[in-house]
């Protein structure tokens, strides 16, 4: 094999993860975007979306293999999905009603351990394989996601809480990894000490 070192940049779309609580505004960075709207709360942002508020994760996936099939036509540069966590609640209620688990939660015993999970995980890699095939079609996606507060064990530091992707903690690594930036939306509060007289 012929070995050849390249030098500088290389331009490819990105692939951008925001997370924040809700209500943050993290849906409005997507305006401009095609967006895959999940969980139905676009309804005050003047933008372009594709309705899947209660459809299948095939429908999402449909909806990924029509952006592929017919990328000259779509005028926006980045594919939005809002939001990932939604997917992700989708695809637990999948597996769970295809394996009859009756209280909805991937962790139950009717389940084995960690097959759920494993099923879970399976799903996000098929969907964040497809993601990447419409991005190698030049588009930049935008994945929008809630926060939850995680305790993390830091081995350089005292145990504390931070905010991070609502998401089950395999799949959070596995989205924080193929994720080329990950941005987190606050609100900006403010409080002020007032002393008593």
């Amino acid at each position: 094999m012929e070995i050849k070192i390249h030098k500088g940049k290389k331009k490819k779309p990105l692939k951008i993860g925001v997370y924040g609580q809700g209500a943050t505004g993290k849906s409005t960075l997507a305006k401009d975007a095609l967006i895959a709207d999940i969980e139905g709360g676009l309804n005050e942002i003047d933008c372009e979306s594709v309705d899947l508020v209660g459809a299948s994760t095939e429908d999402l996936l449909d909806f990924l293999r029509y952006v592929h099939k017919h990328h000259k036509d779509i005028k926006q540069d980045t594919i939005a999905i809002d939001s990932i966590d939604w997917v992700e609640k989708k695809i637990h209620a999948e597996i769970c009603e295809e394996r009859e688990v009756k209280s909805g939660s991937i962790n139950d015993k009717v389940l084995a351990f960690g097959v759920g999970h494993q099923m879970a995980m399976a799903r996000f890699v098929k969907l964040f394989d497809s993601l990447d095939m419409i991005r190698d079609l030049g588009f930049n996606l935008l994945i929008i996601s809630h926060a939850k507060i995680q305790q993390l064990n830091d081995p350089n530091v005292d145990q504390y809480d931070r905010w991070d992707v609502s998401l089950e903690k395999n799949i959070r690594r596995y989205f924080r990894e193929w994720l080329d930036i990950l941005c987190y939306v606050n609100i900006e509060t403010f409080t002020v000490k007032q002393e008593r007289q």
